[in-house]
């Protein structure tokens, strides 16, 4: 269910220019994580790795900080947007992080 959760916020994160909650110059910076945190997920799903959390707790990381870079500075509703997503990232990706450690530890 986390990583179902994970890979739909990579695909808002992908979606999110084409609805005005990103302007075009810097929708490369959406593009990119929403990519990577979609496949980070279809890897967790199919190998079980638990690298792919840390790839989404790193990403998560990146959209909370991105908000504060002067030139990915794009205004009160976007940043917000990649702030929220950020954290809900930040929080799967411990959540799921957790989870593999326990499964790990009673196989």
């Amino acid at each position: 269910m986390l990583t179902f959760l994970i890979g739909c916020l990579g695909l808002w994160m992908v979606l999110a220019p084409y609805i005005g909650l990103t302007p075009t110059d810097h929708a490369w910076n959406n593009w990119i994580v929403g990519v990577v945190i979609v496949a980070a997920s279809l890897v967790e799903v199919q190998k079980r790795q638990s690298g792919a959390t840390a790839v989404v707790l790193i990403l998560g990381i990146w959209l909370v900080l991105s908000g504060f870079v002067p030139t990915l500075h794009q205004g009160t509703i976007r940043d917000a947007n990649d702030l929220i997503v950020g954290v809900m990232m930040l929080s799967c990706g411990a959540a799921a992080g957790k989870l593999v450690r326990s499964r790990a530890g009673q196989a």
